[in-house]
């Protein structure tokens, strides 16, 4: 087996195998061997063309950050936003689950804690889970944090509630945010509108929006770095109030 744009595919010993066992004394066999070249051809093909398609638009996304680039490393883009450390990322997808994009950034609050869609907490049941007081929110999200007396006498304040509740939705799908280790993490399932198969009925409105957009590179394109931008100000901000809270 060798690895190209980040998939298995066998290599030319694997085919002579798979020759052989199909039984090499035969057209059949021959057909069999020929039909899995062209298997492998094919994902090879589409696996490199999606490799580059991220590749794409990681470096489209960078062009928000400080200096206006950032560094690809293992399918992650790292830069610098506001003069913090920042990362964008896709994780998940196919058989592991829906795509989802990831914001982060450096953030030296001492609060830990985790914001995500109720179901996803309810599957997991933390024993560190609790409810913030806020009906709205609690029935669609749960709360989990190792101190959570600390981290409610921050979130209590009106300006800080609203800031969450600002971040915890993204064109009708629900976010997460999450602080731990010094990073602040801000995610959508399903990534950002201009990479999401849209549901046609759940989200015409939207559809219609990036199917317009869609007709001009140049505007679709800005509107890709313009959501971008807002997440990572919106990250640096909630940052800045965590820190404060020290």
């Amino acid at each position: 087996m060798v690895t190209v744009a980040g998939f298995w595919v066998p290599a030319g010993k694997s085919l002579l195998l798979l020759y052989w066992a199909a039984g090499a004394s035969n057209t059949a066999g021959l057909y069999v061997v020929l039909a899995a070249i062209v298997v492998v051809v094919l994902f090879v093909f589409f696996g490199i063309r999606q490799h580059r398609a991220y590749r794409k638009r990681l470096l489209l996304r960078g062009q928000v950050l400080d200096g206006g680039s950032g560094a690809i490393r293992h399918g992650r883009l790292f830069g610098r936003f506001g003069g913090r450390e920042a990362e964008l990322f896709n994780s998940g997808g196919g058989k592991r689950g829906p795509v989802y994009f990831k914001a982060q950034l450096a953030c030296s609050s001492p609060l830990k804690f985790g914001i995500f869609p109720r179901a996803t907490v309810s599957l997991g049941r933390p024993k560190n889970a609790f409810e913030s007081g806020d009906a709205a929110l609690d029935k669609e999200f749960g709360f989990i944090s190792e101190d959570a007396g600390r981290f409610m006498a921050w979130f209590q304040r009106p300006e800080n509630k609203q800031q969450i509740a600002g971040m915890l939705h993204h064109d009708s799908h629900r976010c997460e945010i999450a602080l731990s280790k010094g990073q602040l993490v801000w995610g959508v399932r399903g990534g950002l509108a201009s990479e999401r198969n849209l549901p046609p009925a759940e989200t015409a409105g939207e559809q219609g929006r990036y199917t317009s957009l869609r007709a001009d590179s140049s505007t679709s394109e800005d509107w890709e770095r313009a959501q971008v931008r807002q997440i990572l100000e919106n990250l640096r901000q909630l940052a800045i109030a965590l820190e404060n809270a020290a």
